[in-house]
Parts: C-alpha cells; structure tokens; sequence
C-alpha cells in the first residue's frame, strides 16, 4: 500500500502475477507492514489483499508497540542473525501482546470490525461533504481500513473562486 500521496492498494489482479513471477524466479517477497500492521481491517495488510501464500518475510512495528520480523521456514535466520533497537523488551512485548489480544478479542478485525465501521463511517462522511458542503470540491475517498485518504479537487468552488482545503 502507497503511503504518499494517499493511501492506495493495487489491486489483486496486479499484484497476484507480479508475485507469480517472483515466486517462478526464486525472488523472495519481503511484506513491509510498518505502517499497515492492523490498520487495514485484518492483522495483515496481505490477508487483506488475499496475497498471504506469496510472502516470504514480513516486517512489523508500530501497533504492535515492537519491531518484528516474521519469515517461512525458508528464509529462518540463523539464531543471533536478526536484532533491532526496539526488538524483544520485556515492556515492550507486554504492551505489544496485550494490543494484539485486544485487537483480536474485542471485535476490532474482520469485515465487521471496528477498524472497517470507522473507515465506512469516515469515507461516508467525506462523500457526504462532497455531495453537499463541498460539493464537487473533495475526490477520491478511500483507502484501507484506518488508512483513509481523500484528495482535494483543483475545481473553482462556486462561491469563493479556488477551492482551499487544509487537513
């Protein structure tokens, strides 16, 4: 998922080729999840896109109050390989495995999730601005999950001459 200038996925059909080939090659495929880690509406932005079977490695952080490197048994480092500033404080991993059990037990992911009501509810607004108040002035409401993205139109705004929205 693009982080700049909006928050954009490609789409299945785009990705699932690229990752055949690469898989075809022996190219191993690294999933950076920094920032997408829970925030698209599963634990994993990939399960979100359906590309799971395709990751070889896949780097965590942020919400899980940690840094994490996941990996197939392929890709396994050898023991004392792999380290990290934020890596493996007991703080850390206490407040990291409680987020990922809330996460999990209280209704935050999945298709009914909290993480998907609020990015309805959020991109509903936003259309809603769009078709009223702002009309003609917002496009392209979208996104992920928490990840959400608007972009503000170039249009003349029929009252005020250019259109100026800050966020």
């Amino acid at each position: 998922m693009l982080g700049e200038g909006g928050y954009r996925a490609a789409s299945n059909e785009f990705f699932v080729p690229l990752l055949e080939f690469c898989k075809s090659k022996g190219i191993p495929v690294w999933a950076d999840e920094i920032q997408t880690f829970t925030r698209t509406g599963n634990f994993f932005a990939y399960e979100t896109l359906g590309i799971g079977q395709y990751i070889d490695v896949c780097t965590i952080a942020k919400t899980a109050q940690n840094g994490c490197t996941f990996f197939t048994e392929e890709f396994k480092p050898d023991p004392g390989l792999l380290g990290g500033t934020f890596s493996g404080t007991a703080p850390a991993m206490r407040a990291g495995l409680e987020i990922l059990g809330m996460l999990e037990n209280d209704g935050y992911l999945g298709p009914n999730g909290k993480v998907m009501q609020i990015h309805n509810e959020f991109v509903g607004m936003l259309n809603d601005l769009n078709a009223t108040t702002c009309k003609g002035l917002l496009r392209e409401a979208g996104g992920m999950g928490l990840m959400v993205a608007v972009t503000p139109s170039t249009a003349r705004s029929p009252n005020s001459g250019v259109a100026q929205i800050t966020f």
